[in-house]
């Protein structure tokens, strides 16, 4: 309000000075902002099919990858069964099956990035388009208040000139006294607009802000996150979600990083039973491990390195820009050296949320709980 009444000031012969011009401006900027405000909806539906895009092409990732993972596994079993044989006979030649299975795997990865980055590009370009449209809404609602506050500075006016004619001219006093309280209850009227039109703006700003989050969907780099837990792999991951389209789009796009840096990896399960879990709609990633010894000499070692498998996955999805990623309290339902990785709903910038545990990072003492330096708040780990 402040700024748009220092542009009235300095900027006076911008603004239609007639009462009746006044009333056409006003018209013609509702009538502008009515047809912006469509067009915010227009756009808004248009993301949902890049969304879905964004989804298919992921799950393609994740069955050529699949695919690439039963290759390896193929070639593997042939030279170990040449091995076995040493030099008794030459080995067999390699399947033609294999040479096109792979081919095709390696095609369908391809042709699933692709479709993600240009599922990405195309939300990208209608997040642009709505941001444009919001400015270009948020400049004509600004005019639109400024007019609104001219004509009821001159209501304003109005009033004073009537109040004083009817000290000048006595015998006019009832007809200036019927005209100051007309022109009165304008101003009011008026002034009761302008404060819906500035509660609307701030409405709309929130909305706009709303809409940018709720489009994005949680996105990194898989290869560059696979490249950094490769030389951690060991445990075996269990991967649960919510039924959430963009969640279940996170956990694919985990799982396939974690297949490409060697890990053993469950398929991705969706959860429907609500009631087996306090906080089943939580937001955020949560890590759950069973890396507890089970007191045998020879899991040391195992135990250690579990627990690193764990941190280290933790500062590494955190670097990759997913919010709120915590490690939680041991989950013993998974076998010995696992980590369960439960994906919840996406976290709005500047939600606050639990504080991180970092759990066995002293060697010394694999079992020791230790708070994170950057949270917010404590929640300590439910008893075994």
């Amino acid at each position: 309000m402040v700024a748009i009444m220092q542009a009235l000031a300095t900027a006076p012969s911008a603004l239609p000075s007639d009462s009746s011009a006044l009333d056409a401006s006003i018209s013609a900027l509702k009538s502008s902002i009515s047809a912006l405000e469509s067009s915010l909806k227009t756009l808004e539906g248009s993301s949902a099919p890049w969304e879905l895009l964004a989804i298919i092409s992921s799950f393609v990732v994740f069955f050529g990858i699949v695919g690439e993972v039963i290759v390896i596994v193929s070639e593997d079993r042939e030279d170990r069964e040449d091995w076995a044989r040493g030099v008794v006979r030459p080995p067999d030649r390699a399947p033609r099956w294999r040479f096109w299975f792979d081919i095709v795997a390696t095609i369908v990865v391809l042709l699933g990035v692709l479709g993600e980055a240009w599922g990405s590009s195309r939300l990208a370009s209608i997040n642009s388009q709505l941001r444009s449209k919001t400015s270009v809404l948020r400049a004509k609602s600004d005019q639109l208040l400024a007019l609104v506050t001219e004509e009821a500075g001159e209501a304003k006016n109005s009033a004073v000139k009537a109040q004083g004619a009817a000290k000048d001219a006595q015998s006019s006093a009832d007809k200036a006294d019927k005209d100051a309280d007309k022109a009165k209850l304008k101003a009011e009227a008026v002034a009761r607009q302008a404060v819906d039109l500035a509660r609307n703006l701030r409405e709309i700003g929130a909305e706009e802000a709303e809409l940018q989050k709720s489009i994005i969907p949680r996105d990194f780099n898989q290869i560059d996150v696979a490249k950094k837990l490769k030389p951690v792999a060991g445990p075996t991951a269990f991967i649960e979600t919510i039924p959430d389209f963009e969640c279940e789009r996170t956990a694919a796009l985990i799982s396939s990083a974690l297949v490409l840096a060697h890990w053993n990896v469950q398929p991705v399960k969706v959860r429907f039973d609500t009631d087996a879990l306090d906080d089943f709609f939580f937001s955020g990633i949560e890590i759950h491990p069973n890396c507890l010894s089970t007191g045998k000499r020879e899991d040391f070692s195992t135990v250690e390195a579990c627990f690193n498998s764990e941190s280290t996955l933790f500062r590494v999805l955190t670097d990759a820009g997913l919010r709120n990623v915590r490690s939680s309290w041991p989950e013993p339902s998974i076998p010995f050296n696992s980590l369960l990785i439960r994906i919840g709903l996406r976290t709005i910038p500047g939600e606050q949320h639990k504080g991180t545990l970092f759990i066995g990072n002293d060697p010394k003492n694999p079992t020791a709980i230790i708070q994170g330096p950057s949270t917010t708040e404590t929640t300590k780990p439910k008893p075994q």
